[in-house]
């Protein structure tokens, strides 16, 4: 609520608020320096607001730190573990910093992400997506409410992308945790996030569905004929309907129209026996309405 980050003259974060769902992936999204891991810091305890409150939970991560904190599993950056040990003896290491976590809870959070048959190998020789795993794992130990991930699919091949994708999805949907992440990569943002909010230069501009990127009103859709038809025929039947179309040939039309005159141009070809082999929906994607929002390209 409210939340500013000043340092020295620099606002790096200015008067945001939003709300973050239990059972959901909950996309930062921003250009380089728009405050998205500032944000996530003070969510996580990490620096302390200059003005405003983060919530986890409903307790005040500065004067209720220790209650809010208990709710909370976060990877900042890169996850760092002794790399001379296994996987199992730091998350065993991590799991006495807490005060009652047992081997089961250990075993529980390894299969969770996936590393049963990698947890007893030492760290140096795991790949990054392996490392980016266990760093879930840690996470995860003190069954967290709330996970905060920055760039958690940084460095990964698009196998371990997809993989991290699908174990995120499971523990927002399925266990109803709160997942919040942070991204550059916006086609994958796309595919893995409920809800994101786009943050520029600190202001948070607005959250959105990720369905709802386009024009609630307006639907984009190309019509595809089977075979090639007059161009002037196809001009008349969508100039009866006062439809002008944005692109159109002997074989597609381009149109931005209502829903019901999307349906009512379909019904026209189809009388004027026209054979129409697809509609296929124009939908403006993530990175599309990023740019237009931000200006970044």
């Amino acid at each position: 609520e409210n939340l500013s980050k000043k340092i020295g003259k620099k606002l790096i974060v200015d008067n945001i608020s939003m709300s973050m769902n239990y059972g959901e992936v909950f996309g930062l999204l921003g250009p380089n320096g728009a405050g998205k891991t500032t944000i996530m810091r003070m969510i996580a305890g990490l620096i302390k607001p200059t003005s405003g409150v983060v919530y986890i939970d409903g307790s005040n991560v500065v004067s209720d730190f220790e209650k809010a904190i208990s709710n909370l599993g976060v990877i900042i950056e890169n996850p760092e573990f002794y790399k001379h040990l296994s996987g199992y003896l730091n998350l065993k290491i991590l799991a006495n910093m807490y005060h009652d976590i047992k081997r089961d809870r250990i075993d529980e959070v390894v299969k969770m992400v996936g590393l049963e048959n990698s947890i007893k190998e030492r760290v140096r020789g795991y790949s990054l997506g392996m490392r980016q795993r266990l760093g879930i794992a840690a996470a995860l130990l003190n069954n967290p409410r709330v996970l905060v991930l920055d760039e958690p699919t940084n460095g990964l091949d698009p196998a371990g992308i997809r993989e991290m994708r699908d174990r995120l999805r499971e523990l927002a949907h399925k266990d109803g945790i709160c997942v919040i992440i942070s991204s550059h990569l916006l086609s994958e943002m796309e595919l893995i996030c409920d809800r994101f909010a786009i943050i520029d230069r600190g202001v948070h501009i607005e959250t959105k569905d990720i369905g709802m990127t386009g024009d609630n009103e307006n639907m984009s859709v190309r019509i595809e004929m089977l075979n090639a038809v007059n161009i002037s025929i196809l001009e008349k039947i969508l100039s009866e309907l006062g439809v002008k179309p944005s692109f159109i040939s002997e074989t597609n039309i381009d149109i931005e129209q209502s829903r019901e005159m999307v349906s009512r141009v379909i019904s026209q070809l189809v009388r004027a026996q026209l054979d129409i082999v697809s509609v296929v929906p124009n939908k403006k994607t993530l990175e599309d309405y990023f740019i237009e929002k931000t200006g970044v390209n």
